[in-house]
C-alpha cells in the first residue's frame, strides 16, 4: 500500500482493498496494516506524538454516524461526507467512537497518542429539519446531547491513558461565512457563538486530559478561508469562552499572514498550531526564510515555545513517499529555526508535521 489517497483532508478513508468480498475479520487487519504504515511513517519522519491519520474512518462524521443510534441514511442518498445523513431520532450510545482507535495505537507504539473527534458542533450539520425536527426541534438540543455523548467517550479514553484529544470544529460553522440554501445551514451566528463555544467549552470537562480545538479547514470552510475572514474572524470570541482547551489551531494561507494578529487575544499560556493550508505548506518546506518568517511574525504576540506549526489538511493527494518527504523536512527546518537539538515533535490527525518549542 504505498500510494492511497484520503477522503477528506487526511490520511483518511479505508485503505483500498480488493473488489471481491471479505469478512470483518480481513477487513480490520487490512485497517491494521494501514495504521501500521503510517505509524511507521511518522517515527521515521522524527515526530513524537503518534496520530492513525483516521484510516478506521470513511468520512469526516464516521466517529458520529457509526456509533450513534438515532442517525440514518436519508432515503435516496449514499453516504458522503457532506450529505446523505442524518439524525432522526434521539442519539444513543451504540459503540464507542474511538476506543479501539486509541487502544491499537498504544500497543503498536510507546510515544504519546492524539486522539480526534468531531465536536458536538458537528451535530448541526447532521440536522436536517425535515427529519430531525421531530427529534429535535431547537437543533442546539441536539448539540447538547452529544456534547454529553463526547465528553463521556473523552472519560473513556482518559481512563485507559489517553492524554491528548483533539476537537475538529468545520470552520465555516464558527464564521458562518458561507451562506447556503439548506435548511441545516440556517443557524443564528450569534447564538453559534454564544451557547454553540459554551457547550463546546462545557464538553471538555475532564480531569488529565489536554484538549486542542481544530477550526478545521475542509471543503466549503476551505473556501471560505480563502475568500477572507477565516478563523481571524471570530479568534477572539473563541479565546475568550473555549477557556479549558489548552491549546488551538489556527489556519493560515499566504494570503492571510496579516490574521496572524488575531493572536494578540490569545492567552499566554495556550498554544497556537499554525496550520498550514494547501500549497502553503509544500512552498514552506522548500523554504526555511519563509517559515522562519511567519513564525517570526506568530512570536510578536505569543511565547516562541507556545507556536506550533502543522499541515492542515494538506496531504490528501499525496502518496506515503511525498507526505513522509514534507514531514520530514518541515520538521528538519523548524528544528533549525528553533535551535533544538531534541525538540518535541508531533502529528496532527491528519499526520501533520507539528514542532514545538520547550
Amino acid at each position: 500500500m504505498t500510494a492511497w489517497r484520503s477522503r477528506y483532508g487526511e490520511f483518511s478513508g479505508n485503505p483500498a482493498i480488493s473488489a471481491e468480498p471479505i469478512s470483518p475479520a480481513q477487513y480490520k487487519a487490512v485497517e491494521d496494516r494501514a495504521v501500521d504504515e503510517l505509524i511507521a511513517l511518522q517515527e521515521r519522519s522524527g515526530l513524537d506524538i503518534m496520530t492513525d491519520g483516521h484510516v478506521r474512518r470513511s468520512t469526516f462524521l464516521e466517529p458520529l454516524s457509526g456509533a450513534l443510534n438515532g442517525v440514518g441514511i436519508l432515503p435516496g442518498q449514499g453516504r458522503s461526507r457532506s450529505g446523505g445523513i442524518a439524525v432522526t431520532a434521539k442519539v444513543s450510545r451504540k459503540r464507542s467512537m474511538t476506543v479501539e482507535e486509541f487502544v491499537y495505537l498504544r500497543s503498536r507504539s510507546t510515544k504519546p497518542i492524539k486522539i480526534s473527534l468531531p465536536s458536538p458542533l458537528s451535530a448541526l450539520g447532521l440536522h436536517v429539519p425535515e427529519y430531525s425536527a421531530r427529534a429535535y426541534p431547537d437543533p442546539f438540543d441536539l448539540v447538547r446531547d452529544l456534547s454529553d455523548l463526547i465528553r463521556h467517550e473523552c472519560e473513556e479514553l482518559a481512563v485507559l491513558g489517553c492524554e491528548l484529544i483533539q476537537l475538529d470544529v468545520p470552520l465555516d460553522w464558527l464564521t458562518h461565512s458561507e451562506p447556503r440554501d439548506d435548511a441545516r445551514y440556517d443557524i443564528d451566528p450569534e447564538r453559534l457563538l454564544a451557547d454553540g463555544l459554551e457547550i463546546l467549552n462545557a464538553t471538555v470537562d475532564v480531569p488529565g486530559v489536554s484538549f486542542i480545538l481544530n477550526a478545521s479547514v475542509t471543503g466549503t470552510a476551505n473556501r471560505a478561508a480563502n475568500a477572507g475572514g477565516g478563523f481571524a474572524a471570530i479568534a477572539k470570541a473563541v479565546f475568550e469562552r473555549c477557556s479549558r482547551f489548552s491549546g488551538f489551531v489556527f489556519p493560515i494561507r499566504p494570503a492571510q499572514l496579516d490574521d496572524i494578529a488575531a493572536l494578540a487575544h490569545c492567552p499566554p499560556d495556550k498554544t497556537i498550531t499554525l496550520g498550514l493550508i494547501d500549497v502553503y505548506v509544500d512552498h514552506l518546506a522548500k523554504s526555511g526564510d519563509d517559515l522562519r518568517k511567519l513564525l517570526a511574525r506568530a512570536s510578536r504576540y505569543l511565547p516562541k515555545e507556545n507556536i506550533a506549526v502543522t499541515t492542515h489538511g494538506d496531504l490528501r493527494e499525496s502518496s506515503m513517499e511525498q507526505a513522509e518527504k514534507v514531514l520530514g523536512s518541515l520538521v528538519r527546518m523548524a528544528d533549525e529555526i528553533v535551535g533544538r537539538d531534541k525538540p518535541a515533535r508531533s502529528s496532527r490527525a491528519d499526520a501533520g508535521a507539528q514542532t514545538r518549542g520547550r
